[in-house]
């Protein structure tokens, strides 16, 4: 039997809904035991399911209705490029809550193992953008015509 390489946006697009529904087991089930997850803009690397789980529950503490909608996908083989806009409210209670809205385009760039889940992911957004947004950054300052 011939090897075929699992289809990334199939995987995506199935996969996305564990997360946009909070449900961080679900998103260890589609991740690699060794997998390597990296939020660039934070400075947070994440290995396995475990890790990367507790960082999906670190999200819902922030955000009750936080998720991503995709806005393209490039596949190759096993690799993807998923670009994305990350939406929600600021609105648990824990410090820096702040009440309001996000939305902030992003893009995601991985690889799937041989059985189709997650073995690496790099997500890549301007943090700053989402500071401002929440309040937590002054705007920059606008240049003068």
């Amino acid at each position: 039997m011939a090897w075929r390489a699992p289809r990334p946006g199939l995987f995506l697009t199935r996969t996305s809904a564990p997360g946009n529904a909070h449900d961080p087991a679900a998103v260890a089930r589609h991740t690699a035991d060794d997998a390597v997850y990296e939020d660039v803009a934070l400075g947070r690397v994440l290995h396995g399911p475990s890790e990367i789980a507790s960082f999906v529950e670190e999200a819902t503490r922030t955000s009750s209705d936080f998720r991503f909608e995709e806005v393209s996908l490039f596949t190759a083989g096993t690799e993807y490029a998923n670009e994305w806009v990350m939406l929600g409210n600021n609105d648990r209670a824990r410090p820096g809550v702040t009440g309001r809205s996000f939305r902030v385009r992003g893009a995601s760039i991985g690889r799937l193992d041989t059985s189709g889940r997650i073995s690496e992911n790099r997500d890549y957004y301007n943090l700053a953008e989402l500071l401002t947004q929440l309040g937590l950054l002054p705007p920059a300052p606008t240049r003068p015509a």
